[in-house]
């Protein structure tokens, strides 16, 4: 067995970490769908907290609205928006994004059914 030496006087051996969770493997779940909200249109759901948090879920949808058209359902959770991580971008950018941004490409993981 070979022993590699490191300059950071770890002597070659690397702690162990934690994968990160990349935007890949977020959207890769089975239940995520992307949706995408084009200009003119309102989303018409509220979500329940803001990023970041854990999770950022859905609160409410309105009726007749485009998420209730796309068949989002309150407890769905927003995975990605704008091409970043829901729970990790900052809350002005979110409100930025939900308001101005269109075409909006959001994804979203279903709800778990009992």
């Amino acid at each position: 067995e070979k022993d590699t030496k490191s300059s950071d006087g770890s002597g070659g051996k690397q702690a162990s970490q934690p994968p990160e969770t990349t935007k890949k493997d977020v959207s890769d779940k089975a239940d995520a769908r992307k949706l995408t909200l084009d200009a003119g249109e309102e989303a018409g759901i509220r979500f329940q907290g803001s990023p970041p948090s854990e999770q950022v879920l859905v609160y409410s949808v309105e009726k007749g609205s485009w998420a209730e058209k796309k068949g989002l359902k309150p407890g769905d959770e927003l995975l990605i928006i704008a091409g970043r991580e829901a729970k990790s971008i900052g809350a002005y950018a979110f409100k930025h994004h939900l308001k101005n941004t269109r075409p909006l490409d959001m994804t979203f993981g279903q709800q778990l059914q009992n």
